[in-house]
């Protein structure tokens, strides 16, 4: 190489420099990074290892001249391009390779053999605790018949115990007092008023057994309601006797509150005002009682069933009291007076007129 011209130095320092040029438009060329589907390509290692191959060759050529160097780069750059276009190709394989990994999974359980919905095994039902229906149950006319029959012998029970044995009663409801025998004898006219109550469960026990009344069903828009009620004047005699009796038994209820007037016989004790206000649930009950019956009267349905076991209760009380009351007329609990007799002919008047209505009233 040192016996070389100084033609042939200059013509090597060309190729020098146009393997320079050329090397270093190629560099950038590729350092730029050529771009397929908007994916930069990265920049081949390949080509910094080729450049001394580029000289090595150029040098081997001898004095091939300017064009056989120019036509070696040239061929050189050639040889290059399949490499770098072999790079876009690669980098649109990969995206196409990872849709069809993607897609495998699904296209296997496509394939795949479906499973009907009778190979699922069944669910089972969460626990839940059973729910009972109140207004429903109640409702019922089997349990309203039954109910009603449990009401009316307790009220059956209660009034032969306060008849019979008040002083046991009276020992049980009030343990720490000490009662006088006028508080004996309201406990016995409290016993003759509870007659009145079961004669009414007694036939509410009857007609829910037939099924001829049904749950309240009338509501005024605020809850449940009873219909309005609507009082009419008496239309016949038998009618004007019960709004009597609805008069009188309201009177008496107000007097259950009032000062005593009659049993002035024996001095009463601290529970005396007490007992006698049990009095007026039962005078009330036989206040309904009456005024249900002079309806029945203007309609002329006493001979019913139902209304003939409300004139049994009525003719129970009354005839009940009346005993109780001579009672206490002949032990001087009561001074034989004409309000005593008044209310003792009342008694018998309201007993009786209650006991021949049920006898005499037909269907």
């Amino acid at each position: 190489m040192s016996e070389l011209t100084g033609d042939d130095s200059v013509q090597r320092r060309r190729r020098d420099d146009i393997l320079s040029a050329v090397g270093t438009a190629f560099g950038m060329a590729v350092g730029a990074g050529p771009r397929v589907s908007g994916v930069k390509v990265a920049r081949p290692v390949a080509v910094g290892s080729t450049r001394p191959d580029w000289r090595a060759a150029i040098e081997s050529g001898g004095d091939g001249g300017s064009s056989s160097s120019s036509g070696s780069g040239g061929s050189a750059v050639k040889t290059l391009e399949p490499a770098t276009s072999a790079k876009p190709a690669a980098a649109k394989s990969q995206p196409d390779a990872a849709a069809a990994a993607a897609a495998a999974p699904l296209a296997a359980k496509a394939d795949a053999p479906s499973e009907s919905p009778s190979s699922e095994p069944p669910r089972e039902e969460p626990f839940s605790l059973p729910t009972v229906d109140l207004v429903e149950l109640l409702s019922q006319p089997a349990i309203q018949s039954a109910a009603f029959t449990a009401l009316s012998s307790l009220s059956a029970v209660l009034a032969v115990l306060c008849c019979i044995e008040p002083e046991a009663v009276l020992e049980l409801a009030l343990p720490q007092a000490i009662p006088s025998d006028i508080d004996v004898t309201f406990v016995r006219i409290i016993g003759v008023t509870l007659a009145a109550g079961a004669s009414v469960e007694y036939s509410l026990k009857v007609l829910h057994g037939a099924g001829r009344v049904g749950f309240i069903g009338h509501s005024s828009g605020k809850g449940l309601a009873p219909p309005p009620l609507e009082p009419s004047p008496p239309t016949n005699a038998t009618s004007w006797g019960y709004a009597a009796c609805t008069a009188l038994y309201l009177l008496t209820v107000a007097a259950c509150f009032a000062p005593e007037a009659l049993f002035t016989g024996d001095p009463p004790s601290d529970i005396t005002p007490l007992v006698k206000g049990v009095w007026a649930p039962g005078f009330l009950m036989a206040a309904v009682i009456s005024y249900v019956l002079k309806d029945a009267a203007d309609r002329n349905r006493l001979g019913a069933s139902t209304f003939k076991n409300l004139n049994l209760g009525l003719a129970a009380l009354e005839y009940g009291y009346a005993v109780i009351f001579g009672s206490a007329i002949l032990s001087d609990q009561v001074p034989l007076e004409s309000p005593a007799l008044s209310n003792l002919a009342g008694s018998l008047a309201i007993a009786t007129f209650a006991l021949y209505t049920y006898a005499t009233a037909k269907k």
